[in-house]
């Protein structure tokens, strides 16, 4: 699956891999995903997700949000956001 770009470098960026390219991070990340996003299919953000090394890391799926889910459904990006918060704040 791929994403949808209409970019000069939609090429570049197709042959790119991040899977491949960054295996690892140092520090902690979190993934926020709309459920109807074209750009950036969610499945993907998964999958990526469950690939990639980190010391702490989460996906999150917003309902009714493609890819600008804090504008889309705020209410419920917000309560992720505070999630977040919680989860590493509290450690």
């Amino acid at each position: 699956m791929k994403m949808y770009r209409k970019t000069p470098l939609a090429k570049e960026l197709d042959d790119f891999d991040y899977r491949e390219s960054i295996t690892s991070l140092e520090i902690p990340v979190y993934f926020i995903s709309g459920d109807t996003d074209y750009n950036c299919p969610w499945e993907l953000v998964k999958e990526y997700c469950e690939i990639i090394e980190a010391p702490d890391k989460g996906f999150y799926l917003i309902p009714d949000s493609a890819h600008s889910p804090l504008w889309e459904n705020p209410g419920a990006t917000c309560d992720i956001l505070r999630q977040i918060k919680e989860r590493c704040c509290n450690e």
